[in-house]
């Protein structure tokens, strides 16, 4: 940045604002106004922070925000100074030492000078977010492809992270209780109820950083039974980096959950009144290997039974906020006017957001393109387990942050913005409830081939996760075919799961190949491997040149698995419907370092290239 201060005064701006939101933890509800605001400061200067980082402001607006920045520094220590009026210290004598604590006065109101500079805080969060929209809105005209590049490069998990190295979730009430030593870490005990049986998360209505919770057992439904479970919402998220765990109280006890998993409770908690969810990283006792496995298998049925499933796609930014927020419009304005089946081709659906956005300028509505396409970035798209989840479920909403709108909106304002997602968001969108579920391919066709392709970009933290995700929401059975399949796009896993099945006939020829002879072709050196292990024949010519998978892997050049048929002993001088050996097969397609292998093991040259 090149106006008249440095990202350290950003910093310093920012680390203010959070000595200052710790300060108001335990703090009479006369102050929680206050604290929004402060909260929403410190959102909003990281955005500025980011947007300076792409975009080159004038030297209008290099002055308008060192003003802005100065004020919010004064404003921030007046502040502060403002709040010693309100609290005092106390010293008490506890069972180890003496201790002194902050305490708060009593209060009936919002006292009239933090009111004061709550409407100070409020207008300089007003003049950043119109002077980001101002600078956004000139690198769109003067670069058409710099919102583009601003979409790529923006990280905003990596931004959330600078904000959590800032701002770590330590609080006086947090830490009152987790430092008490008479707490003692839960325990799970067995699931106490019999037959198809799993636990509910009851989170305690509250609206400060100690999270409360209770566990409780609760009887799944026959598969044939309609109803719901009972009024619950199940959470689909990603765990996200476990290397800074937080704490949080279920029935009396300490727990530690995740980072992810402590902010979407957090933001899922309502503040008047308690709410039952099922989140997997609380109802499933994860120590328990035996537990483990038979709650997930029971996964897509636990979530096929919920009220709705809830997809958390972490903190909100700004430009988050911006789009959820409209989403929200949408929504409220479609279900006075629209139709109710939500087609995207509906016309009506054009009407109703123009009218919503129409106040909008060119620069705000590329904000809401950028708001859009940074939740599509976000990693919940890129995991594979949360498939099912979103396949399974009958009602859907996404969540980011504290701002919540219906899956079907979501789907919808991506056409509306004329959004195209990037391959690997697309098949997951078509899943979702809303929409596109019974028009796109997933209402056609949901083989385990089919679900292969559509999900191959997909991560896990275990490559055998990939699988049973997929398997779990394929519409038949293992065969044959699966394996081929899976030979071909090389989900190792997935092959060394259907081989160990009866029904699974590992020789048997689809297309004119067996399944070792398309992993030979395609190079699947581990999908070789397991077929060898299981007594795959490897003199089995296919249908097309009568080629070996010796031969197949020779013509395509994958020398590691033309050394693992050979070490298993696979015939060198085998010849295809042309005369062609292994070796006239490589020495045709010029794989000088297999011609020298397959010499070097005894191969005849016949001269045949």
């Amino acid at each position: 940045m090149s106006f008249g201060f440095s990202i350290s005064d950003f910093l310093a701006v920012i680390e203010l604002t959070n000595k200052i939101r710790k300060e108001f933890i335990s703090a009479p509800s006369q102050f929680k106004n206050i604290s929004d605001e402060v909260r929403s400061l410190s959102i909003v200067i990281h955005d500025v922070d980011i947007v300076l980082s792409e975009c080159e402001p004038d030297g209008k607006q290099k002055t308008e925000l060192q003003e802005i920045a100065s004020s919010c520094h004064k404003i921030l220590n007046d502040l502060e100074k403002t709040l010693d009026n309100y609290d005092e210290l106390q010293t008490y004598s506890g069972n180890i030492d003496n201790r002194v604590k902050r305490v708060w006065k009593k209060l009936k109101w919002e006292p009239q000078d933090i009111q004061e500079i709550r409407n100070r805080i409020t207008s300089n969060v007003t003049l950043l977010n119109t002077c980001i929209a101002r600078i956004s809105g000139q690198a769109a005209y003067t670069e058409k492809m710099g919102v583009d590049r601003l979409n790529e490069r923006q990280d905003d998990q990596e931004r959330l992270g600078i904000l959590d190295w800032l701002t770590p979730i330590t609080t006086s009430r947090y830490n009152y209780f987790f430092q008490t030593p008479e707490m003692t870490s839960f325990k799970y005990k067995p699931i106490g109820l019999e037959g198809p049986a799993f636990r509910l998360l009851r989170l305690l209505k509250g609206d400060d950083d100690l999270i409360q919770g209770q566990l409780f057992d609760s009887k799944l439904p026959p598969p044939a039974s309609p109803e719901y479970v009972r009024d619950y919402a199940a959470l689909s998220y990603t765990w996200g980096s476990q290397s800074r765990p937080c704490e949080i109280m279920i029935n009396g006890s300490i727990l530690t959950v995740t980072k992810n998993a402590y902010l979407a409770l957090r933001d899922l908690r309502y503040q008047e009144k308690d709410r039952i969810l099922w989140i997997d990283a609380l109802c499933i006792n994860q120590n328990d290997d035996k537990e483990r496995g038979e709650q997930v298998q029971q996964m897509g049925y636990i979530y096929s039974k919920a009220e709705r499933v809830i997809i958390w796609l972490g903190e909100a930014t700004y430009n988050t906020d911006y789009v959820m927020h409209y989403m929200k419009q949408l929504e409220k304005e479609g279900t006075k006017h629209a139709s109710n089946d939500q087609k995207i081709s509906d016309k009506q659906w054009v009407d109703i957001w123009s009218a919503v956005v129409h106040s909008l300028s060119a620069d705000q509505r590329d904000l809401l393109v950028e708001g859009l396409r940074s939740l599509l970035r976000r990693n919940w798209f890129k995991r594979v387990w949360i498939i099912q989840e979103v396949a399974n479920a009958r009602v859907a909403e996404i969540t980011c942050g504290g701002k919540s709108v219906s899956s079907s909106i979501f789907v919808l304002t991506l056409s509306l913005l004329e959004i195209t997602p990037d391959p690997h968001c697309q098949p997951i969108l078509d899943i979702m409830p809303g929409p596109l579920r019974n028009s796109s391919w997933w209402a056609k066709k949901r083989d385990l081939r089919t679900l292969l392709v559509k999900f191959c970009k997909s991560e896990a933290t275990d490559q055998r996760d990939s699988i049973y995700a997929l398997l779990g929401i394929s519409s038949d059975t293992c065969d044959s075919d699966f394996l081929k399949s899976a030979m071909y796009l090389g989900h190792e896993v997935l092959v060394q799961l259907l081989i160990v099945r009866d029904d699974v006939d590992i020789n048997i020829k689809v297309s004119g190949q067996t399944p070792l002879s398309w992993a030979a072709r395609e190079g699947h050196e581990a999908a070789v491997k397991l077929l060898l292990e299981r007594s795959a024949e490897m003199e089995t010519k296919d249908n097309n040149y009568g080629q070996t998978p010796l031969s197949l892997a020779a013509e395509k050049g994958h020398e590691a698995v033309v050394k693992l048929l050979l070490e298993r002993g696979a015939e060198l001088e085998t010849k295809s419907n042309n005369s062609r050996s292994p070796l006239s097969w490589a020495a045709r397609r010029g794989h000088k370092a297999i011609v020298k292998l397959l010499l070097e093991k005894g191969a005849q040259d016949y001269n045949n290239s």
